[in-house]
């Protein structure tokens, strides 16, 4: 008898799986229990289908079940829904949702790959009213989609409400600012993504109110009431006033789909993910997770996360096949196994990009450790490639490394051009644990067209292997902005026609060109923190003055980046 493997989730991982396992064995006997109607759809695609960027439905599905099938030969039942697990018996029980039927399922190996559920608080009171969406699934996409040809018909405009500042809220908001409406989105947390740590945040919510959309972070959401004229009024945490909204989109994050396993003695994490190894094994022999359901490894570290993104849910089915596989003798006992994620992603945003890969400065605060102590960061401004060849646009660039043994743990970048290649670089680095001295040496492909002899991540590893040294020190834009100012002395290094554009106001000129002839002007029993446009001339000026006897830091970013997030 054949060997049966029952997979419960049909999206990115449970397709995986399946495909992995077929092209591994034409005799093993795989069925996907899916509870929707489509299985491996782009989920990620959803918002760009709203703003049309996506021009049909039909773009977002992968493959439709029936191909599906046909082409691994294996049994998709969709509309069917795994509601109870009994490991000792080896049985999933399943509510077929077409015939209202309760049907037993019985298979050798299990793999849970249910995904996660939108988060929808019931405490906000009036959220189950008519025009208050999730945008999770093809079926809340179906019905948004629906509403917006008979509120787009004529020459009004309409007010459209998007709660929570994520990765789908704010690609919400992009999305249907480009139909028209005007977008208000509103973030509970003090900040948008709350993987980027201040400025980068803070670059990304200029960007937003520059495209018309109103930003409110700080702000949630206490009730919806429907009005006799088929408007959503909400009334907000900050008691502002209320508003009517012609719909609300719902974009709270997501949370593990794992409620069936209850009583299964499948061990789950506080969140409710099923806690897995780099096996994807689960705490039951035979039974394996992955996807958003599941909790990993981290590649950067001993610990386990929760990241329901796309690339690790895939990677993990892979990998679940492959132990199956492997407990069959189908492939060496030292075959590969699951690394595990730094959570990498990217955003791009109207006409701008934003990524993060590993630790944030959020996250890691939050452990309590201390900056300087436990972990370093470094900062660069870069151009995307030599200002010389035409084109070239800035890039923001923040490392975070482990203060004890030099490994980059975290990065973020922004910016117009180059951010996947320097997030992907950076992501490669963590992942094989990777130093400073790393990030220096790499040798990257150049061409003018492209990047920098130098290149932007050379660069960082060149700014973190000088504060190593003690040649350098930083101070973060977010920290200065609370610096009472009277203690320190702020030195600004542009060129006197660069102050026309923006001058910042507490901060003495002097030229880098009249430094050392004017030395005398800057006292020496204050730290001196100096500016030039990006960061460069400062820390020319700022290793100028560590040679003559003074306390110098750099500001990260320059007046370029103060600018900018100053609404400049």
């Amino acid at each position: 008898m054949a060997h049966k493997t029952v997979i419960i989730g049909g999206s990115a991982a449970g397709a995986a799986a399946a495909a992995r396992l077929r092209r591994l064995s034409e005799q093993e006997e795989i069925v996907i229990l899916e509870k929707g109607k489509d299985i491996s759809y782009a989920s990620c695609g959803l918002a760009y289908y709203l703003g049309g960027e996506v021009p049909l439905r039909q773009n977002l599905v992968i493959i439709p079940p029936r191909v599906f099938s046909e082409r691994y030969r294996a049994q998709v039942k969709t509309e069917c829904e795994a509601i109870s697990v009994s490991p000792d018996k080896k049985v999933v029980a399943v509510l077929n949702h077409q015939t209202g039927e309760t049907l037993e399922e019985k298979y050798d190996s299990l793999i849970i790959a249910s995904g996660a559920a939108a988060v929808r608080p019931e405490q906000i009171s009036g959220i189950s009213l008519p025009h208050i969406y999730n945008l999770r699934t093809l079926p809340d996409v179906d019905s948004i989609h629906e509403e917006i040809p008979s509120i787009t018909s004529d020459d009004h405009f309409y007010d459209v409400l998007i709660v929570g500042g994520g990765f789908i809220g704010i690609e919400a908001a992009e999305n249907l600012s480009h139909k028209g409406f005007r977008v208000t989105l509103v973030e509970l947390r003090g900040q948008l993504l709350q993987n980027l740590d201040g400025e980068f945040s803070g670059l990304l919510e200029r960007n937003l109110r520059r495209h018309a959309i109103n930003v409110r972070v700080g702000v949630g959401v206490r009730s919806f009431t429907l009005t006799p004229d088929d408007f959503i009024e909400t009334e907000f945490t900050d008691d502002s006033r209320k508003q009517k909204f012609r719909f609300v989109v719902l974009a709270l994050g997501v949370k593990p789909a794992t409620g069936f396993l209850e009583g299964s003695g499948i061990e789950k994490a506080p969140n409710g993910a099923v806690i897995t190894n780099c096996r994807m094994e689960t705490n039951i022999p035979g039974v394996y997770a992955a996807g958003d359901n599941a909790v990993i490894l981290k590649n950067y570290s001993d610990e386990l996360t929760w990241s329901p993104l796309a690339g690790p849910a895939a990677r993990g089915g892979r990998r679940a096949a492959d132990s199956i596989a492997r407990s069959l003798g189908i492939l060496p006992r030292n075959s590969a196994e699951f690394t595990g994620t730094s959570g990498s992603a990217i955003i791009r945003v109207f006409d701008e990009t934003y990524a993060f890969s590993g630790a944030s400065e959020n996250e890691l605060r939050q452990k309590g450790l201390v900056a300087g102590k436990d972990y370093f960061t470094s900062f660069v401004i870069q151009s995307s490639h030599v200002n010389w060849y035409p084109g070239s646009r800035l890039i923001f660039i923040r490392g975070i490394f482990d203060k004890k043994r030099g490994t980059l743990i975290g990065a973020e970048a922004c910016g117009r051009a180059g951010v996947s290649d320097a997030i992907n670089t950076l992501a490669t680095v963590i992942a094989l644990r990777g130093t400073f001295s790393d990030l220096a040496n790499i040798d990257l492909a150049y061409s003018p067209q492209y990047g920098s002899a130098k290149s932007n991540i050379n660069m960082l590893g060149f700014t973190a292997e000088n504060q190593v040294l003690g040649l350098g020190e930083y101070i973060s834009l977010t920290a200065y902005l609370t610096l009472d100012k009277k203690d320190y002395f702020v030195l600004d290094v542009r060129n006197r026609e660069e102050l026309f554009k923006y001058r910042i106001p507490e901060a003495v000129n002097i030229p880098l060109a009249q430094l050392r002839d004017r030395m005398n002007e800057i006292p020496k029993d204050k730290p001196v923190i100096v500016i030039c446009g990006m960061g460069v001339r400062a820390w020319n000026a700022a290793g100028i003055l560590r040679c003559n006897g003074y306390h110098s830091i750099v500001l990260e970013g320059g007046a370029t980046l103060h600018a900018l997030l100053k609404g400049k």
